[in-house]
């Protein structure tokens, strides 16, 4: 239905000018017919109500004579299209209100100043769960499809199977089907959570867990129980111990004292499965909001995490402040939240770096090859970089945001380099120049990771389509790519031509568009990467705080802590907390058909020569992640090499074997060396390949099916994969 009167519908058909009669203009009339204003021709403010309009009832017909400001305008723009019988509502944007109407291929916005994604439904409007506004786009897609039935009656009829079938099909079948049908995606992403194959998010492990204080016990409990009351003491020293029943890796920490009787000193101890209890934090290690920094009353404080399995935490209080309200309390505390995560050594959990409860590597296999596969295509690689320019600095980034606005200069020579943000190898460039201002000679320059600058192109190289040829403003022109691996594109600009609008401008460019591929991060993925990482620490190539992310990204590729919150986890942690987590939670394993202290040798960070010595010796690596294994480089030790070995690679439903050490682009968590000698010595081995962990298989899915919807892609993403 409309908001608006069939007499006011039958005037809008008959008053909007013909040109506006279809559906892709019709919202684009309301400007046309209303005015914005906020003051009436009596000056009385729109603010003031329905004096605005004189009390009369505000029909399109007043809206159209009276004008109004943005709630007016795009109940005015709705009631239009609807006149027309063309789908429309009302939006809500931060301190503004906008429409959105429907062309027959797509919605679009009216009225609009902030854009899809700070767009929500307005208030009265019915929707079903999300109710961000580009989820309308989303389920437009949806049900334009012909599989959306069909892939509804699948979604519903698998309820019946197990869990592990029921994965597989929603996530290899059903999601390709029809990817704008969300509940497919909330379904396979929750089925995933559960079951171990993608990570677990930090929660509050104190919610409800006992506690022991050091006096006034019959309050102990309110400090985990969310109540909104409290525990206290009087005493000059105290302290307060939190039992969590199980063992975790603590994230933070927040902490809301009560009143004004917070502690100037405390002490933090995690227990750990053994007993031992280590001093983790004190008060200088504490921060607060903004929003509390001024707040002395009942303030919220977070402290940072510690990287050691902790059971409890203990909190010791000292040099307190007494109470304003004569009731003799030095310490007060309304709640403490611990934000954690259950390590895998809990015998209850299943490992995260593992595959999961079910076996799921079949379908997760297949979303790999075709994630290569869509790798190895040429895609946008320039689009919304960071540009810098010789000049006129505050028009860059137009370049690459395709606005159809400009970048222009009046320099007699000017330069624009466009930073791609990782390796490339670059298959061609688009430039369209601005009006008229275009260089006459220029010189491309791709720039490698070392920083050297090298001369590609020319204006020589340029190549212009049949339907630009004769276009003299806004002409756009080729030029083709090259090999060299070029993480930032220069372009030299020379000879300009002057703008006829007396703007003095000589060059000037509306889009740059640079197509190309990713270089692939090929590496070493039997490295024991923790190890490397600590022995820098400990060499002072690099301090724990600088290491911080690169341990983070560590974590994320394990599958351990997707989404940890990076400068909080490692604040503070000593080599020795790292040393002792690492003997928990190695990533690679080998194992070897011989007990050999070298077998660890075998990942490259040790001298120790591991040896074969019987008919039939092997090494099996478990490579933890889903890894496409392209080749397998063994450092012999000496003479003591095998004439011929043999590899196999033990995917998800088979084992495929080759007799060849190089081009294997196969993907597996396991290989296996098979040595033709019965006596071999090697010093190490390096599988190189790209490794893929659950997490960036699901993220690779969701932004494949999801492309033209970067919206819901990031609520995904941060749902369910941060």
């Amino acid at each position: 239905g409309s908001s608006a009167e069939d007499e006011e519908l039958e005037w809008a058909r008959e008053n909007t000018d013909y040109e506006f009669q279809n559906p892709e203009k019709i919202g684009e009339a309301t400007h046309a017919m209303m005015t914005y204003r906020e003051y009436n021709d009596e000056g009385v403010s729109i603010h003031e109500g329905p004096g605005f309009y004189h009390y009369k009832p505000e029909t399109l017909q007043l809206l159209h004579k009276k004008g109004g400001v943005c709630g007016a305008v795009s109940k005015f723009g709705v009631a239009l299209c609807q006149a027309f019988g063309v789908p429309a509502m009302p939006l809500s944007q931060p301190g503004h209100c906008a429409f959105t109407w429907y062309t027959g291929t797509e919605w679009v916005l009216g009225n609009d100043i902030s854009g899809w994604d700070e767009s929500h439904y307005h208030d009265g409007i019915q929707a079903q769960g999300n109710r961000s506004a580009p989820f309308i786009r989303l389920m437009s897609d949806a049900q334009s499809s012909e599989m959306f039935g069909t892939s509804e009656k699948m979604r519903v009829a698998f309820n019946l199977q197990d869990q592990e079938e029921r994965f597989k099909f929603l996530f290899s079948r059903v999601l390709p089907s029809c990817p704008g049908n969300y509940s497919t995606w909330e379904e396979v992403l929750q089925l995933a959570v559960e079951n171990g194959l993608i990570g677990r998010s930090f929660v509050n492990v104190a919610e409800g867990k006992p506690v022991s204080v050091s006096s006034t016990a019959e309050r102990a409990q309110n400090v985990t129980e969310n109540s909104g009351s409290e525990w206290w003491t009087g005493e000059k020293a105290a302290w307060i111990e939190i039992d969590l029943q199980a063992t975790c890796i603590v994230d933070h920490v927040k902490i809301q004292w009560w009143g004004y009787s917070k502690a100037n000193q405390y002490k933090m101890f995690a227990i750990t499965p053994s007993g031992e209890m280590t001093q983790v934090k004190t008060e200088g290690d504490q921060t607060a909001d903004v929003e509390e920094r001024g707040n002395d009353c009942n303030q919220w404080i977070k402290i940072s995490g510690w990287l050691l399995e902790t059971c409890k935490v203990r909190l010791e209080l000292s040099e307190g402040n007494k109470d304003p309200w004569n009731m003799n309390m030095l310490f007060g505390l309304r709640q403490v939240q611990v934000f954690a995560v259950e390590t895998c050594s809990d015998k209850n959990k299943t490992s995260s770096s593992s595959p999961g409860s079910f076996f799921a590597d079949e379908v997760l296999e297949e979303e790999v090859k075709i994630q290569e596969e869509e790798s190895a295509k040429a895609h946008l690689l320039s689009d919304g970089k960071p540009v810098k320019v010789s000049s006129t600095v505050d028009r860059a980034q137009n370049i690459t945001q395709r606005s159809e606005s400009e970048w222009w200069t009046g320099d007699e020579t000017a330069w624009i380099e466009i930073d791609l943000q990782t390796a490339c190898i670059v298959d061609g460039i688009r430039i369209k120049w601005w009006g008229y201002s275009k260089a006459d000679h220029f010189k491309i320059f791709a720039i490698t990771k070392n920083d050297e600058k090298v001369l590609v192109k020319t204006e020589g190289d340029q190549t212009i389509s049949e339907e630009e040829e004769d276009k003299d403003c806004n002409q756009w022109i080729n030029v083709s790519g090259w090999e060299l691996e070029t993480c930032r594109v220069r372009i030299e600009l020379s000879d300009g031509n002057k703008d006829p609008w007396n703007m003095n401008m000589l060059f000037g460019v509306r889009q740059a568009v640079i197509f190309g591929k990713e270089k692939e991060k090929v590496t070493n993925i039997a490295t024991t990467r923790w190890q490397e990482l600590i022995e820098t620490v400990e060499n002072g190539d690099k301090t724990l705080q600088k290491a911080t992310s690169e341990f983070s990204k560590i974590f994320n590729e394990l599958g351990l802590f997707d989404g940890a919150t990076e400068g909080s986890l490692f604040t503070g942690v000593g080599v020795e907390n790292v040393k002792y987590f690492v003997k928990k939670f190695e990533n690679k394993h080998v194992s070897a058909n011989k007990e050999s202290f070298g077998a660890t040798g075998m990942l490259g960070c040790s001298d120790t020569v591991w040896e074969g010595n019987c008919q039939e010796p092997w090494l099996e690596f478990n490579l933890g992640n889903l890894c496409l294994i392209k080749s397998v480089d063994i450092d012999w030790n000496g003479s003591r090499k095998a004439e011929k070995v043999s590899v196999t690679i033990k995917t998800g439903s088979e084992d495929k074997k080759f007799e060849k050490l190089e081009s294997l682009n196969e993907i597996g968590r396991k290989l296996r060396l098979d040595f033709s000698a019965e006596k071999v010595a090697v010093k190490s081995v390096k599988i190189i390949g790209i490794e893929y962990t659950n997490k960036k298989i699901f993220e690779g899915k969701i932004k494949r099916l999801l492309k033209n919807h970067p919206f819901v892609v990031k609520k995904l993403i941060e749902k369910y994969l941060k």
